[in-house]
């Protein structure tokens, strides 16, 4: 094992000093984008990155006139502003054919849509932070994928390609070139933000290519579906050590509360300490067959209660809540919604501490894509 861990070690130095070579042959604004992107893409990712967008300016540098005597490392971040559709339209013309020091280089239409999807990203990048007005990447439509035609292959063109298949494969499962566009994200039963929906709106309207789906579940039962790729990436909280194997994206500190009927008698405080609710019926919004591992995590790890009483939805969790069956658990993300009527939040403390729990975005590294990449990138960012 630990042989295998310096190996890719030392394959990972080496990306990094590769990373860094060509981005001394870029603009110096384009250092920000990959260090905004380093937490959420490994860094074969960021070199293709740097790649793709090498092409982008060397074809301004080569077509626009204004930027033909200035070196590329000279540019300046307004050139994204006043560069519009009708040049990304002719730089994707471009990519059809084009020389550079004496070799020819062709794209098809899967080495356009990664060329342009490395240019969303980097556009979106800066759009995002507000440091451009503009995003003109996202106005042009991905190239479709046509089947190809078949064509018959010498012997030693077949086996030249065998060899190549296992690394191109994984390439392309890494940047999505796969065809396969869709992306399913899990996320707790207990989870309340807004901000999640945000994050799938906007992925949307930049890769409206791409089929969302949306599975909610336990703890448990979400890393059960991603061990077995039932899912592409799961958001949950916290509870055990880190994977290597997985990249581990941590998005926020939610803020503990529990949601208890406005008529209750603990209604009236402004915080509400574990010990108070030691008496009461904890309400655990749970999946059918998980129900004893959230007892276990909420009695023994949070030490919340000794009584406990279980819904399949936030809907139902809040009807047992008005009917004064206990109280609910919740954890709140960002801007907090509002409560329905007759029921109350408190902030939930222990010992006069407030209860924050760590979440964060989890996928396999074997199973990285493009899109899984910048959804999780999106979401920290809201």
């Amino acid at each position: 094992m630990a042989k295998e861990m310096n190996y890719h070690d030392e394959l990972n130095k080496k990306n990094v000093l590769k990373l860094r070579e060509i981005l001394e042959t870029l603009p110096s604004f384009c250092r920000q984008f990959f260090r905004g992107i380093e937490d959420t893409t490994a860094t074969r990712t960021r070199i293709a990155y740097a790649y793709d967008v090498r092409v982008f300016f060397e074809f301004i540098h080569k077509t626009n006139g204004v930027y033909r005597n200035i070196d590329i490392v000279d540019f300046p971040l307004s050139i994204l502003d006043q560069i519009g559709r009708e040049d990304i339209e002719e730089y994707m013309e471009y990519l059809s054919y084009y020389v550079k020091d004496g070799v020819e280089y062709m794209n098809d239409e899967r080495g356009k849509k990664r060329k342009l999807a490395s240019l969303r990203s980097f556009y979106n990048y800066f759009y995002r932070n507000e440091l451009i007005s503009t995003n003109p990447a996202v106005l042009v439509p991905l190239p479709k994928l046509h089947d190809k035609e078949i064509v018959r292959m010498e012997p030693n063109e077949v086996a030249i390609l065998l060899d190549e298949v296992e690394e191109l494969k994984k390439e392309m499962i890494r940047r999505g070139l796969d065809n396969d566009t869709e992306l399913r994200i899990g996320f707790p039963k207990n989870f309340s933000t807004p901000e999640l929906s945000t994050s799938i709106a906007e992925f949307s309207k930049l890769y409206p290519e791409v089929n969302i789906s949306i599975i909610s579940g336990t703890h448990e039962e979400l890393f059960a579906l991603l061990l077995d790729h039932r899912i592409d990436m799961k958001i949950s909280e916290q509870r055990r050590a880190y994977d290597p194997d997985y990249e581990n994206v941590e998005l926020t500190h939610s803020r503990s509360y529990i949601e208890i009927s406005a008529r209750h008698p603990l209604a009236s405080q402004a915080v509400i300490d574990t010990e108070d609710l030691s008496k009461l019926t904890c309400i655990l919004v749970v999946s059918k067959g998980q129900e004893e591992s959230e007892r276990n995590f909420y009695e023994q790890t949070l030490r919340l209660s000794h009584r406990f009483a279980y819904a399949y939805s936030l809907e139902e969790a809040r009807l047992m809540v008005l009917s004064h069956r206990g109280y609910f658990p919740i954890d709140v993300l960002g801007q907090m919604p509002e409560t329905v009527p007759g029921v109350k939040r408190i902030p939930l403390s222990r010992h006069q501490k407030p209860i924050s729990r760590n979440y964060f975005a989890c996928w396999e590294k074997k199973q990285s894509t493009y899109y899984i990449e910048e959804f999780a990138a999106l979401l920290k960012k809201v």
